[in-house]
């Protein structure tokens, strides 16, 4: 961990109305710098200060700590550096990055103001409220993070308000500030022979004397009197999401990146995950839940009470986790869907397998064909995949989209010439077309595979109805059918 020293200390003694609890400002500046012993510029902070096309950042935690009387440390982590251009040195923090603010035993951090352009990327608190970069609230220690996709804040400054301690001990709420989907009983207690004060939302203070419930997201702060004497103010954030019933609800309810939270009540089952790609489906749509996290998944578990937020990143929809739910027993594995077309926009995020591509460059990306459609194929997944022009393929993957429509493979493998040498004449199964597509007549779960006379199957799907409608075939060849292991063959 790197230890830095921060320059100036600015003290505004401000008196809280009301109370004997006295405020004061200490602020960081990153335009500070110092000559060192061999006569180069040095930022006063110890920070490696990056200019030009450097593409580097800072690679260890860095703790901003001030040489004189200080009552304020920062924590820096993440990706973040401390940049200059044209005369003019910001810290920039980018996405996933943390800035952790900590007050001396005691104290309370009451209030921070980050300067510069684009601090409204500095959207997550961990306690408080945070908005078009100030925050606000009541904490001996508050977390300020990018919780965004893309972006970075240039903070040329920042200044840190903090309450100096009282004699009266700060009121103690029972529930830790947390994200709940159930009302809650929030208790306050105080020394004794003290007055406590209440206030819902920077609302007006009340006399606090029961117990309160709270439902719906709320920041309670509460203050103790004793003696004409006014203690610190406590504070917690309780949130409460919207609760949307599965995943076509969740989509439903959003069109536009937002930090709302939503709860999904309902179940749903993971089709695959790849490092922070968590992808899931229910029987109303299919997902991407966008999130680091420390826990494998697998292919058929269930995840009941996911919650987070949406972004629509590149016309994909996300869902930025802040509870991944419970983890249910792995049930039956989740097939792809197979597919006889190349997929639209109506597929992105779904789990898919299509037969007898081909592909026009033997490496990532490029375009994966099937007849006259196509879709760039990239390797999202990094797999091992040796691909060449001549021959034709079985994919399975997720459906994908950055700044057009594309297929991220899992699954690449050759497509068996499978010989059919004996058509089935006494079968009931029926096989004909209409309107240009072939129709097959089979039972409900039947195996339905079509095969071209060079024995290459371009196309494979479960029957799910009385008559199974397959479109994308080449009108005018000559095929075979296999339903359930039983062929027949047409002319289309």
């Amino acid at each position: 961990m790197k230890h830095l020293h921060i320059l100036s200390l600015a003290a505004a003694m401000l008196l809280s109305i009301g109370a004997a609890v006295a405020q004061t400002t200490e602020t960081f500046d990153f335009s500070q710098t110092t000559i060192d012993d061999d006569g180069n510029t040095v930022s006063v902070y110890g920070l490696t200060i990056f200019s030009g096309s450097s593409s580097s950042y800072e690679t260890s935690v860095t703790t901003i700590v001030n040489p004189l009387d200080s009552y304020i440390t920062i924590e820096a982590s993440g990706t973040y550096r401390l940049w200059l251009s044209s005369s003019t040195y910001t810290l920039r923090v980018y996405k996933g990055s943390s800035l952790t603010f900590t007050a001396a035993d005691g104290y309370v951090i009451t209030g921070i103001e980050f300067k510069g352009t684009s601090v409204s990327y500095l959207d997550g608190a961990d306690s408080g409220k945070i908005s078009s970069g100030t925050w606000s609230g009541e904490a001996q220690s508050v977390v300020i993070s990018h919780t965004g996709s893309s972006g970075n804040a240039q903070l040329t400054s920042i200044v840190v308000t903090y309450a100096v301690p009282s004699s009266v001990s700060t009121p103690v709420i029972s529930l830790a500030t947390g994200l709940y989907t159930e009302a809650q009983t929030v208790s306050i207690t105080a020394d004794e022979g003290a007055t406590i004060y209440y206030s819902l939302n920077d609302g007006e203070y009340t006399q606090y004397t029961e117990a309160l419930t709270i439902s719906e997201t709320t920041t309670l702060s509460a203050y103790a009197v004793l003696n004409d004497t006014q203690s610190n103010t406590a504070s917690a954030t309780y949130t409460f999401p919207i609760d949307v019933e599965n995943i076509g609800a969740f989509l439903a309810a959003n069109s536009a990146t937002s930090t709302t939270l939503y709860h999904i009540t309902g179940a749903v089952t993971v089709t695959y995950q790849k490092s922070s790609r968590l992808y899931v489906t229910d029987e109303t749509g299919s997902l991407l839940i966008y999130g680091s996290t420390s826990t494998t998944y697998t292919n058929g578990q269930t995840l009941t009470g996911v919650i987070g937020s949406y972004t629509l990143y590149n016309n994909v929809p996300e869902l930025i986790p802040s509870d991944f739910g419970t983890v249910g027993e792995s049930g039956a594995t989740v097939e792809p869907t197979a597919m006889t077309t190349m997929p639209t926009e109506d597929n992105i995020s779904e789990y898919v397998s299509i037969s007898g591509v081909t592909f026009d460059a033997e490496s990532f990306s490029c375009n994966m064909l099937l007849g006259s459609e196509s879709i760039v194929a990239y390797n999202q997944f990094n797999g091992s995949f040796t691909i060449d022009t001549s021959t034709t393929y079985d994919v399975v993957g997720i459906v994908g989209y950055y700044y057009a429509l594309q297929f991220y493979p899992i699954t690449i493998t050759a497509t068996t010439n499978t010989a059919i040498s004996d058509i089935d004449a006494t079968t009931t199964d029926k096989v004909y077309r209409s309107a240009g597509s072939l129709k097959v007549e089979a039972a409900e779960g039947a195996l339905i595979e079509v095969y071209d006379l060079t024995g290459c199957k371009v196309a494979q799907l479960t029957a799910t109805q009385a008559v199974t409608t397959i479109d994308g075939l080449t009108p005018g060849q000559l095929l075979i059918v296999s339903i359930d292991g039983r062929a027949r063959k047409i002319a289309l």
